[in-house]
Order: C-alpha cells, then structure tokens, then sequence
C-alpha cells in the first residue's frame, strides 16, 4: 500500500514504534530467561534480525485492513455526511467533558473540510458510532494510546538511567517490557491515523472529483453544439 502526504510520515513512526518495540520485548524476554547470557541466544538473536519485517508485515496488514474497514464505512454506510458535519466535532467536545484526559487531548473546531477530517482521522471511532454506545467503544483505545504517550517519556528515563547505570549494570528486564508495550501501542495508534487519513483523503478526493465530471461533460456538450451551430451556418 502506498501512502502520501502525512500519512506516509504516520506510517513511518508506527512502523519504527513496533520494530523497537519488539526489539525490547525480545531483549526484555531474553534478560528474564537468562540473566547470564548464552542460552537460546543465537534464537532470540537471529528473531530480533527479523523483527523489522514482522513489524513491516503487520503495519502494512494492519493499515490496509483499517483502510478498507473506513472506506467501507464512509460509501455502504454513509459516514461521509456524518462526519463532515459542522457540529460533529462539537458534539464530540461534549462528550468529552467527561473524562479528564481525553478533555485534554479535544480536538478544536475545524475551519477547513481538510482540517476537519484530519481530526475525524484521530477520533475517527468516537464519531462513526452513535453516540449512546459504551464509553470504552467509542474512547477506549485512544485513551489508552493517550496514556502510553503520557508515560513514555518517564519509561524511558527510567530505561536510560538503568542503561547509564543508575544502581544498575544493565536494562532491567522489567523497564524493556514496559516500553515494549508503550511502543507496541503508540506504534499501532500511528497505524490507524495513517490508514484512517488516506481512506479519508482518497475517499473524498473520488468524491470531489465525480462532482466535477458532470459539469464538465455539460460544457463539453454545450461547446460541440455550438461547434456544430457554427459548422451549419
């Protein structure tokens, strides 16, 4: 699947949060398992060599599973008209008063069609169902990728001190885990607006251009009968 614009970055950024992610994960097993390494060594090494396609493979199934599930969403059951509605994201703003993290995180009113759907790319599934769904439905998962994005900074001060020997000869299996997970999450939160945005741009720029067809083909209608006027005078 190929990406533009900020989606391509989006991509980038999930894709390089997974592949660390699953480095740490592995180096946080292996430390687990054996503090005094060898071991099963040269297995857990030649995973971590092949851990950058895994997190490819998954990214790019991901992102065109989440792509298809939006455009299917925006033509079959006709969310365009919803979410490019002016109040939608002031609904939104109500629900969100709430809750106290994700009221930090309210996305501000839109002034532009562009504007707007890059914030119905981040809270795409707060506004695609009805709004007396189930908070954890509706916000669940991006108040748990808000979450880890607030405790990812101090996991990896804590994971720096221990590299840098803070009381500690080496990463602390436990600190590797914790931003395994951080990383797995804030990497598949950069996957859904990467897929979201460019289902939402290409959805709307098909949308833009069959309304623009008609016309033109009016036009050229009307310029061959003219043509044709002026060939029979």
């Amino acid at each position: 699947m190929r990406f533009s614009g900020i989606s391509r970055l989006h991509f980038f950024l999930g894709w390089v949060s997974l592949w660390l992610g699953m480095e740490f994960l592995l180096l946080g097993e292996f430390l687990l398992r054996v503090p005094d390494p060898p071991g099963m060594y040269f297995i857990e090494a030649g995973l971590a060599i092949l851990a950058p396609f895994g997190a490819l493979a998954l990214g790019d199934h991901e992102a065109v599973r989440i792509y298809r599930e939006v455009w299917n969403g925006l033509g079959e059951r006709l969310l365009s008209t919803v979410l490019i509605e002016r109040d939608a994201v002031s609904r939104l703003r109500a629900d969100l008063r709430q809750h106290w993290l994700l009221w930090f995180y309210a996305p501000r009113e839109a002034r532009s069609l562009s504007g707007q759907l890059r914030q119905v790319a981040v809270w795409y599934q707060a506004l695609a169902l009805p709004t007396d769904s189930p908070f954890g439905r509706r916000f669940g998962f991006i108040m748990l990728s808000r979450l880890a994005m607030l405790l990812a900074l101090p996991a990896f001060i804590a994971l720096g001190a221990s590299v840098m020997g803070a009381g500690l000869r080496q990463p602390t299996p436990f600190a590797l885990l914790i931003c395994a997970l951080l990383l797995g999450v804030i990497g598949y939160d950069r996957l859904l607006m990467a897929a979201r945005g460019q289902a939402l741009g290409d959805f709307f720029a098909a949308w833009k251009a069959s309304r623009e067809r008609p016309l033109e083909r009016d036009m050229q209608f009307e310029q061959d009968d003219e043509d044709e006027a002026t060939a029979v005078a």
